[in-house]
C-alpha cells in the first residue's frame, strides 16, 4: 500500500506547528542591526550631537554614504547643486531623514536568508518602508514622536521574514 502525500490543509498544519514550536523553542532569531544604523539612531535622538558627528560615523560606511549622498542630491530635496559632502547633505536632509536612512538602508541590506523568496523579503521590505513613511506622516499631523513612529511602522511586520526563514532553515 503506498503512502498518500498529506494534503494542502495538512501540509499547511505541518507547517504551523512547526512555526510555534520554533518561536516556544526561541529558536526564531531576528538580526540585531548593524552598529552604524543603531549609531545613528542614538544621534540623531541626542540634542548635544552635530552633523560632524553624523559624517563622521557616516564615513565609515562606504554604502551607506553613497545612499545618503543619493538620497540628498536626488529630485525629492530639489537641489540647486550637486552636493559633493556628507556635511552638506546631513545639513539638507536633517539628522532625522539620517538616521531614518541609515536604518532602511540597514534593514533593506538582506538582513534574512531566504534562497528562492528574495523577491517575496524584497516586496515585504518596501511594504514595511511604505508603512514607516506613511506613518510618519501621520505622526507629523499629530505632532507625535516622527521617528519612533516611522520606526514602529518600519518594523510592524518584521517577523514574517524571520518565520520564513526559520521555515527554510528547519526543511534543509
Amino acid at each position: 500500500m503506498q503512502e498518500q502525500a498529506p494534503s494542502s490543509e495538512e501540509q499547511i498544519t505541518i507547517i504551523e506547528q512547526a512555526i510555534v514550536k520554533a518561536i516556544e523553542d526561541r529558536q526564531i532569531e531576528i538580526p540585531l542591526l548593524p552598529d552604524v544604523a543603531n549609531q545613528a539612531l542614538l544621534l540623531a535622538q541626542n540634542p548635544e550631537s552635530d552633523a560632524s558627528e553624523m559624517a563622521k560615523l557616516i564615513q565609515g560606511d562606504q554604502a551607506l554614504a553613497g545612499h545618503v549622498m543619493r538620497i540628498a542630491n536626488s529630485a525629492a530635496y530639489s537641489p540647486t547643486a550637486n552636493l559633493v559632502s556628507l556635511q552638506q547633505a546631513i545639513a539638507r536632509l536633517g539628522m532625522g531623514v539620517i538616521s531614518e536612512v541609515a536604518l532602511s538602508a540597514a534593514l533593506g541590506a538582506k538582513l534574512f536568508h531566504t534562497p528562492g523568496y528574495e523577491k517575496y523579503v524584497t516586496q515585504h521590505w518596501h511594504k514595511a518602508l511604505l508603512t514607516g513613511l506613511w506613518a510618519k506622516e501621520v505622526a507629523r499631523q499629530c505632532r507625535a514622536n516622527v521617528e519612533v513612529v516611522f520606526l514602529a511602522g518600519l518594523l510592524h511586520s518584521i517577523g514574517y521574514p524571520a518565520i520564513l526563514q526559520t521555515i527554510i532553515e528547519q526543511s534543509e
